[in-house]
């Protein structure tokens, strides 16, 4: 069964190159398999951790909601950027993050749990900011030992 570390407040700077996509919410394991695909294609990670960017929407979460996502790696800024994809950045924001453990058909857990935190703390989403998704050695997608990291941006001040 899953767990998780620590729901905390945390402020974060987060640097990615990655590929952008639009897509349904139905659509969206689909259209990540195919930006994965490119992105490994196009850029040589060299290890590097994968990120996701969520761009956040006031919609309710339904199979037609339209997703606006990047996939990529994590940079120091310092990289080069192969055509085809684009710089991205978050600077200073602070986050609500936890780690997911588990397979990542219960990722929806570790949400639950940020959103319990914030509401805890009266805290709102900041929505103009991204929802991040970091993957590195210690996620394995099928396992019941894999880990992601959850990032939800949000305001603090009341």
């Amino acid at each position: 069964m899953g767990e998780h570390t620590i729901t905390k407040l945390i402020v974060k700077s987060i640097r990615m190159i990655g590929i952008k996509r639009e897509c349904l919410f139905k659509e969206f394991p689909t259209a990540l398999l195919a930006a994965r695909a490119e992105l490994y294609d196009k850029y040589d990670s060299n290890g590097a951790t994968e990120l996701i960017f969520y761009v956040m929407t006031d919609e309710k979460l339904h199979p037609e909601r339209q997703e606006v996502f990047y996939l990529g790696m994590e940079s120091n800024g310092d990289d080069s950027i192969p055509e085809g994809m684009e710089y991205n950045q978050i600077e200073n924001q602070s986050f609500v993050m936890t780690t997911h453990k588990g397979v990542i058909t219960d990722i929806w857990k570790g949400y639950q749990k940020i959103n319990e935190y914030m509401k805890k703390n009266e805290w709102i989403e900041d929505r103009t900011s991204y929802v991040v998704e970091l993957y590195d050695e210690r996620s394995n997608t099928n396992s019941s030992d894999s880990e992601v990291e959850i990032y939800i941006p949000v305001k603090t001040s009341k």
